[in-house]
């Protein structure tokens, strides 16, 4: 389940058509434990995309989640006891330096957890795909997570396609890493606009990357 009092923020990035080699965040979609959502669209900011994933600048890390954590304070009345990150692509050491800087003498806790398609499969003995929850470390504070998989209280796999896993990785914080991927896949169940049983991303990364 999820954590009071602990704001959950998603972060990715999109290339807006009109305007090729500049991108955009995309979206913070932010929710408390209670499935509260909050959407804050960013500043645009150059980027040559042959530099590889893109990365916010330390003060653009800085401002995005001081403005998520102002956000929250508005719609809740209160301030997070933690504040929880999943990003698209791997955080910079400047991300990392900036967000704790935003999170500074305000927020006690904090976790930040990048994500990605692996690349990584794994066969189950038998007819059916990995379970879903099943976690592979493949090497420090770097994961396989099978979001999609088979569901032994359905006893069925519901889904077309061979379950593709991401790769989670702990890139920053004190959190046990059982906690933080025991929310990571309640957050997978938390769109309520989806009839399937779970998304393959947790609903901070979903909505970020579908707006």
């Amino acid at each position: 389940g999820l954590v009071k009092n602990t704001c959950y923020v998603g972060i990715s990035f999109y290339q807006p058509i009109d305007h090729i080699g500049e991108l955009q965040t995309s979206m913070a979609q932010a929710f408390s434990d209670r499935g509260d959502g909050m959407v804050l669209r960013w500043t645009s900011f150059k980027w040559d995309l042959r530099q590889g994933a893109p990365r916010l600048s330390r003060d653009a890390a800085r401002s995005l989640l001081a403005g998520v954590i102002d956000q929250y304070r508005l719609h809740l009345q209160q301030s997070p006891g933690r504040v929880v990150v999943h990003k698209s692509s791997a955080f910079s050491s400047e991300e990392i330096a900036g967000m704790r800087e935003a999170l500074d003498g305000t927020v006690s806790y904090h976790d930040f957890l990048s994500t990605a398609p692996s690349t990584i499969r794994f066969l189950r003995l038998g007819h059916e795909p990995p379970i879903r929850g099943t976690v592979i470390e493949v090497a420090p504070r770097r994961y396989v997570v099978y979001t999609r998989g088979y569901v032994p209280f359905l006893r069925v796999y519901p889904g077309l396609r061979i379950p593709q896993p991401l790769e989670a990785t702990h890139a920053d914080g004190t959190g046990a890493i059982t906690e933080l991927l025991r929310e990571f896949f309640a957050l997978t169940r938390l769109n309520w606009n989806s009839a399937d049983f779970a998304s393959a991303e947790p609903i901070t990364l979903g909505f970020a990357r579908n707006v």
